[in-house]
């Protein structure tokens, strides 16, 4: 017997808003990665906040379906028992390897740097990001968002589709453009 999962709280960066709530479409082996790549065209969530870019005001809201489409980056915060359960479950399943690059992509409004990890070596400035499935995770990111703020996350999703311009970066770049920390 299938026990319901317990929720987890996501973080969508939309065109035009923001919203946070708790979803209960991710579990036991299921990442939100994997729920973003789904056939479904509407993500869900409930108990929901949501904050219109042009707008501090928040609205509240039982639930909410989000296309999919209009998601710029998610950002997944599972609670450490969810990781540990996942960690169990994934016992024994052998992951490939392959390269990691720090890149940069700008997601307007908003601009991500972190590690994407690929299966080959294929130089993204070539291919564009178009290797990726249609939501891909970056790790040890940093989210810089419209009012100036930078937001250390371990991992944020990223809608391919949403990428206007990738670079490679330097693990520790200077200040110039005010995107450094």
């Amino acid at each position: 017997m299938n026990e319901p999962a317990d929720p987890t709280t996501v973080e969508l960066y939309l065109q035009g808003g923001y919203v946070s709530g708790r979803t209960h479409q991710i579990g036991q082996r299921r990442r939100l990665v994997d729920v973003l790549n789904g056939q479904e065209a509407v993500f869900e969530l409930e108990s929901a906040q949501l904050t219109l870019a042009s707008s501090d005001t928040i609205r509240v809201l039982p639930n909410i379906a989000v296309d999919k489409s209009s998601i710029l980056a998610a950002v997944p915060h599972e609670t450490r028992e969810q990781l540990r359960q996942r960690a169990i479950l994934n016992t024994g399943i052998s992951r490939s390897r392959g390269t990691q690059t720090r890149i940069g992509l700008l997601l307007t409004p908003l601009y991500v740097e972190g590690t994407a990890h690929m299966a080959t070596e294929a130089s993204m400035l070539r291919t564009g990001v178009k290797t990726f499935p249609r939501f891909f995770p970056l790790t040890s990111t940093v989210l810089y968002v419209p009012d100036g703020e930078a937001l250390e996350l371990p991992v944020l999703l990223v809608n391919r589709d949403s990428v206007s311009a990738i670079s490679p970066v330097a693990e520790s770049m200077p200040n110039a453009a005010g995107f450094g920390l």
